[in-house]
């Protein structure tokens, strides 16, 4: 990981109530489809199941709660080292769940999404019962980080990066890759870093993956297709907005690509499909779906670049369903990945 030389903007001088701290938001995956199908008892003590092993893990840290809304949790770190212990106790909270996510006897536990920043914050006091609020740039960011963040992974904003001490850096070398992001409201991508704790095992990570399809979208889940795995001898590419991706394989509502930049989840796209083999070439360019909208839905870290999965947006199941037989000239293989 390059070293990080951006600083923060200082506030007023005059305005000595804002202090830097490090904000984290943990975000439960899934719960919003166990409030659409669970009794109310239910919902509440898989919540309160969920939040306390983290409440506990953040004390650990000599972190705070500013609030727990719903199935979320907002907290901040302050004093020394805050942003090395906020990263130190988002890693705990990950491997936690993780555990606890393969326990039998835990199944109350849904995975987590963390997102991290650090700036100047204002702590406040508002409401009759003088409850307070935390207040600053830091929230915002960390909260569109978790957005664009996956299960079990941790998603850091480039203050908190700068803020973090060498030492952990070196430590965490492994596990920290930049990751681009596109937040609400903006045109060009952000800047991020994605920290992965079980990066350096596949097979963890794999599992990861594994445990938290079922806490997606069930329309989502429900509707996976078979794909087919496009051989390297008969090349079927994708142009993006900044460079070209191999197409590794196809359903009729998406891509597997290779690519060099890694793009994180929510990244909108308009993609062109090209391939190698003449006749599929000149059907690909007489068809109408070239450019194709498309979302980036995950992604994942590879020797040879980063692979990530797109949801084609631009396009009904009927239309997918012509555009996969369009490729079928380059496509052999059905594959479950």
């Amino acid at each position: 990981m390059k070293r990080s030389t951006h600083k923060l903007k200082e506030p007023s001088k005059h305005d000595e109530s804002y202090q830097i701290a490090t904000v984290m938001f943990i975000d439960m995956v899934g719960s919003s489809l166990d409030i659409n199908a669970g009794s109310a008892q239910a919902i509440v003590h898989r919540i309160s199941a969920n939040l306390c092993y983290i409440q506990e893990i953040v004390a650990s840290f000599s972190g705070k709660i500013s609030s727990v809304d719903g199935d979320g949790m907002l907290v901040y770190f302050i004093g020394n080292e805050h942003a090395d212990r906020a990263l130190r106790c988002a890693v705990r909270v990950q491997q936690e769940c993780l555990r606890r996510c393969t326990d039998a006897l835990m199944s109350l536990t849904n995975p987590l999404r963390i997102g991290i920043d650090t700036d100047y914050t204002l702590a406040g006091r508002v409401g009759v019962d003088n409850r307070t609020v935390l207040l600053g740039n830091a929230l915002i960011i960390a909260s569109r980080l978790e957005h664009a963040c996956e299960a079990f992974r941790i998603m850091l904003g480039k203050n908190c990066v700068a803020a973090m001490s060498d030492a952990l850096k070196r430590k965490y070398n492994r596990n920290i890759a930049v990751r681009y992001v596109l937040f609400k409201h903006d045109d060009s991508l952000t800047t991020a870093y994605e920290f992965d704790p079980f990066v350096k095992d596949r097979r963890i990570a794999i599992l990861c993956k594994s445990i938290a399809r079922p806490f997606e979208s069930r329309k989502r889940t429900a509707s996976i297709a078979t794909r087919w795995q496009i051989p390297q001898s008969q090349a079927l590419t994708m142009r993006l907005d900044n460079g070209v991706a191999q197409v590794l394989n196809v359903s009729n509502g998406g891509f597997k690509i290779l690519y060099s930049k890694y793009l994180a989840k929510g990244v909108l796209l308009d993609v062109c499909l090209s391939s190698s083999i003449p006749e599929v070439e000149e059907k690909l360019a007489a068809s109408e779906f070239n450019p194709i909208k498309a979302e980036v839905r995950w992604g994942t870290r590879s020797e040879d670049g980063y692979i990530l999965g797109l949801k084609l947006l631009s396009l009904n199941h009927e239309k997918g369903n012509v555009l996969m037989h369009i490729c079928l000239g380059v496509l052999q293989t059905p594959t479950a990945s």
